[in-house]
This record gives C-alpha cells, sequence and structure tokens, in this order.
C-alpha cells in the first residue's frame, strides 16, 4: 500500500502530496520477507528485544519499509550510502537497509546495555542465517551496534543517512544528534519515528534541536508491532548538503572479522574497545544510570517533549 507523504516546503502543512510507496524490486522483497521471518525467530530465542532503557519494542515491517523507500525515493539512499541508527535496540533497521537498499555500510549506537548485548548475537545470527541461505554473500559488510551514549559520539562521518526511533531518548542526547548530524559533511538525510509534532512546524522543532535547515520530504503514520501504538516518522532532508553520494570518500580501511565478513569501525568506537582491552572503563559502565536519570527530570519537567500522543 502507497503511503501518502508531504513532499516540498519546510513544514507539514500546505505541501504538495506525493504517494513515496512501500513496493521494492520482487527479488528484494523476497529478501525483505525471508529477513523479518528470520529476525522473529532468533529475537524469540533471544526473550525479545526488552532492555532497560527507552522505549520497549520496534515499529512493524511496513512502517520501516516506508521510511527505508521514503529514503530511497527522496534522499538518495542507496548502495553507495552508509546508514548510522541513534538508538539502534537490535538493529532491526540497520539489517534492512543491508538486504533493501544494500547499503555499502550501516552502524548503530545503544545506551542500554542489556539491548546491546543482545544486538550481538541478534545480528550475527541473523546475517549467518541469511547467507546460508544465499541471500547476502559472504563479504557483507555487518551491520555494528556499539554500546555509548549518543553524547559520546565524536561524528557521524563518512556516513551519510541517519534514523532513530527516539521516544524515549532525552532533549540532550536529540540535541546531541542535531549537532553531530549538522556537522558532518557527508551527513544528507534523517528519518525520526515519535509522537505527532501535532499544530508545529516539523523542520522549525528539528532546527530548535540543533539538526540545522532541514526540508520536510514526508511524514506518515507507523505502528509498534504487537501493541499497535502509533507514532509518526518524520523523513528530512539537509538543506545545505550537495555532494554526490557517488564521491563520498569510503573509509580508509574495512576491519576484518571473522573470514570473510567485513564491518567498518568509526574510528570512536575502535578508540573505546582498545581502552577497553587493556581494562580501561566501559563506555557503558554508567550509561544506563545517567541516562535514566535524564529521562526522569525531563518527564517530571515537561510531560515529554515529542507533542501529545
Amino acid at each position: 500500500m502507497p503511503v501518502a507523504l508531504g513532499i516540498g516546503g519546510t513544514g507539514g502543512g500546505g505541501a504538495e502530496s506525493k504517494d513515496c510507496g512501500t513496493a521494492v524490486r520482487e527479488k528484494d522483497a523476497k529478501a525483505v520477507e525471508a529477513l523479518y521471518h528470520v529476525m522473529a525467530s532468533i529475537e524469540n530465542k533471544l526473550g525479545g528485544g526488552e532492555g532497560v532503557v527507552g522505549v520497549y519494542g520496534s515499529i512493524t515491517r511496513t512502517g520501516i519499509q516506508a521510511v527505508v523507500q521514503c529514503l530511497v525515493e527522496t534522499c538518495g539512499m542507496d548502495e553507495y550510502s552508509r546508514l548510522v541508527d541513534i538508538g539502534a535496540g537490535l538493529g532491526r533497521p540497520l539489517m534492512h537497509a543491508i538486504v533493501h537498499p544494500g547499503v555499502r555500510s550501516s552502524w548503530g549506537v545503544e545506551v542500554d546495555i542489556i539491548k546491546w548485548e543482545k544486538a550481538q548475537v541478534f545480528i550475527q545470527q541473523t546475517i549467518a542465517t541469511l547467507q546460508k541461505r544465499g541471500l547476502l554473500t559472504k563479504d557483507v559488510a555487518v551491520p555494528t551496534v556499539d554500546c555509548m551514549p549518543v553524547e559520546q559520539v565524536t561524528s557521524l562521518e563518512p556516513h551519510t543517512h541517519g534514523y532513530s526511533f527516539w521516544e524515549g531518548i532525552p532533549l540532550e542526547g536529540k540535541r546531541a544528534f542535531g549537532r553531530l548530524f549538522a556537522q558532518a559533511a557527508t551527513m544528507r538525510a534523517i528519518a525520526v519515528v515519535q509522537r505527532s509534532f501535532r499544530r508545529r512546524d516539523p523542520a522549525h522543532e528539528m532546527r530548535k534541536l540543533a539538526f540545522g535547515p532541514v526540508r520536510l520530504m514526508g511524514s506518515f503514520p507507523v505502528k509498534m508491532s504487537g501493541s499497535g501504538r502509533g507514532f509518526t516518522a518524520y523523513v528530512f532532508h539537509k538543506n545545505a548538503y550537495t555532494q554526490p553520494l557517488r564521491h563520498v570518500a569510503p573509509p580508509p580501511a574495512e576491519t576484518k572479522r571473522e573470514g570473510r565478513i567485513f564491518a567498518y569501525q568509526p574510528p570512536v568506537i575502535r578508540m573505546l574497545r582498545a581502552r577497553k582491552a587493556k581494562g580501561g572503563a566501559s563506555a557503558c559502565d554508567d550509561a544506563n544510570a545517567a541516562h535514566g536519570r535524564r529521562v526522569q527530570k525531563e518527564a517530571s519537567q515537561e510531560g515529554g517533549d515529542g507533542g501529545g500522543a
């Protein structure tokens, strides 16, 4: 079913209407369907994706496909792109993007150490199963998820597109993401899922969160798996972005993992992992407690910042 999107303009009202469909090539559609069957099976074996921080659950396959397709059709996400997910959970959108449209790499940041530990097993087992079935090649760039607050990330480069289901992420974290997005020369678009902005201008609200000048390319309803709880997905394009994706330089070196599987690790992640290997403090040692305190403080002061549900 096509999803109606508001295209053009800076806000949500009065924009030109355009259908941003969820249809993909037959081969890709079969791979996406297989991916979600595999992910459901492995998640059940892990006891679900629940952690101790943030909102538990994920949006439906239809919802994620609508977000991905909108990024493809309006923001140029393709096989040259690199996706970053803030609040990655188990990493479903990261793996979806690897299967379709087949991005070059995908990386996530997750503050919840329980979700992060599950994601390590979840991603590796899902990728291995799809490779065994011949749906992914052996040299696919395996998605990586690292445990840290977004405030500790130093750069989003060389990534080109961003995603976040950020209900439960405090304002401080959203602003940190916004600053990183605005500063990264390679970043061209961002999709966020949250409660509706209602009568507020979405592009203006993103600018207040430090994302800089952006253009709303589409907004549409999505639902949570299981509960059916409704949210709104917003897709934005960075106004200042002009660099063709095909000319984005690849990282200087790929990091080899388990035979022929490769996955790029941003420099900050290599630094933190090296420090932990030498007996230093883990990036997640106190992140969950601090994150929880920030969420509780903001909830008591503002009753949430994402608009009424």
